[in-house]
């Protein structure tokens, strides 16, 4: 119901739901919460935490993440800061990767580049480590802030720590299964993660798991394919496979 986008249908169910009786999970919380943020009512979802004390239901960081995703689709950048730092500080629950990506993709999406790579410097000395689709999050706003010579050091960086792009399809496979739709900038900066490392074949994998799917290449994802199809022709024969705007 809430993938078709029948938002008021959901919210009725689980009404009706509590009024029979029917036993409530952490799972059906953060689907609520999910709803009323893709509604840009964070507000509300917040409301729904309220249950969680009420049913003895421990706080996880599924839920948190959800309100920072929505916090940033509503512009409340300062709300999801200060959440997020709230969450660490008082130790509410420990943020993990997909929360760290949700933050700092927020943070880079609003122009706060320096906030972003600052972000990825505190994760560096904690407990969850930055992973190679984080690192691409951070390269990717340096570049479109001109920070080019940074940019190109924390990719080296990122080389000799991580090396490995399996995990940034697993990082969206896990945020896939936790609820969170990825946009399509997320989906630009791991196919711009590919061609960075040389990856041809595993994007052109990578791209037909995503046929069918509402994708499409920005203008610094087309500039670095035409550089790596002047080497390699026989990668046009992929493109097809997504929207018109591509094909041209």
């Amino acid at each position: 119901m809430v993938n078709m986008k029948r938002y008021s249908s959901v919210l009725s169910l689980f009404r009706e739901m509590r009024k029979l009786g029917i036993p409530i999970n952490d799972f059906i919380l953060n689907i609520v919460i999910n709803n009323y943020c893709l509604m840009h009512c964070s507000d509300c979802g917040f409301s729904v935490l309220a249950i969680y004390l009420k049913k003895g239901i421990p706080f996880n960081v599924v839920a948190f993440s959800t309100l920072l995703r929505g916090l940033f689709a509503e512009s409340k950048i300062k709300d999801a800061v200060n959440l997020f730092k709230k969450l660490v500080r008082e130790n509410i629950c420990e943020p993990d990767e997909v929360m760290y990506s949700i933050v700092m993709n927020g943070l880079s999406k609003m122009g706060h580049t320096q906030k972003t790579f600052d972000l990825l410097r505190v994760m560096e000395q904690g407990s969850t480590k930055p992973n190679t689709y984080i690192y691409n999050i951070v390269i990717d706003a340096l570049c479109k802030d001109r920070m080019l010579d940074a940019a190109i050091g924390l990719f080296e960086e990122m080389k000799q720590k991580e090396g490995l792009l399996d995990e940034a399809k697993d990082m969206l496979r896990k945020m896939e299964h936790n609820g969170h739709s990825p946009d399509n900038a997320t989906y630009n900066i791991i196919v711009r993660g590919f061609l960075k490392f040389g990856e041809t074949s595993e994007m052109t994998t990578f791209l037909k798991e995503m046929t069918g799917r509402d994708f499409s290449f920005d203008a610094s994802t087309i500039e670095l394919l035409i550089d790596v199809m002047a080497k390699d022709p026989s990668l046009l024969n992929m493109i097809p496979q997504f929207h018109s705007g591509n094909k041209k």
